[in-house]
């Protein structure tokens, strides 16, 4: 037997073994993600202004588990009050809680709530009480929100 014509095709076959125990090759079955993935996000890393509100368009029903706003905290506030409208009228009013601050002390950090709350397609206006919601001309002078949640396929 010629074993150096044989060398390449085992060598292909140990080379293809590999790469279906490392997991390069795609499997359909496991490539679905699980569980809340990102939304909305309207977070950019340019210097910001301050606003009271933020707009978010969703375009399905969604079950929103996650939001997460960047916040101007003041000294010793730990939460704060909001409110969600679609269409101008209430639908939840929450509090959002300090969360993950910016290194050195400061006082911009997230401001997050848990909601698991199903919301149906459209648009929505979240508000806060005080211009403390960080926003810029890259979010369309709108406070930066960040929204996880659950859309059917």
């Amino acid at each position: 037997m010629n074993w150096s014509k044989s060398i390449p095709i085992v060598l292909m076959l140990i080379l293809l073994g590999f790469f279906v125990l490392s997991g390069c090759v795609q499997n359909d079955s496991m490539s679905q993600e699980i569980g809340p993935k990102i939304i909305y996000d309207s977070f950019n890393d340019q210097d910001c202004q301050h606003t009271n509100r933020t707009m978010f368009t969703l375009s399905k029903e969604t079950n929103v588990t996650d939001i997460y706003l960047w916040y101007h905290w003041s000294i010793n506030e730990t939460e704060v009050p909001f409110t969600i409208l679609k269409d101008n009228t209430s639908i939840i009013n929450h509090v959002l809680i300090r969360d993950n601050c910016e290194p050195f002390g400061s006082t911009w950090c997230n401001a997050t709530v848990f909601l698991n709350q199903t919301f149906p397609a459209g648009t929505f206006e979240l508000k806060v009480q005080n211009r403390q919601l960080g926003m810029n001309s890259e979010s369309s002078l709108l406070g930066f929100i960040r929204i996880f949640g659950v859309q059917d396929s």
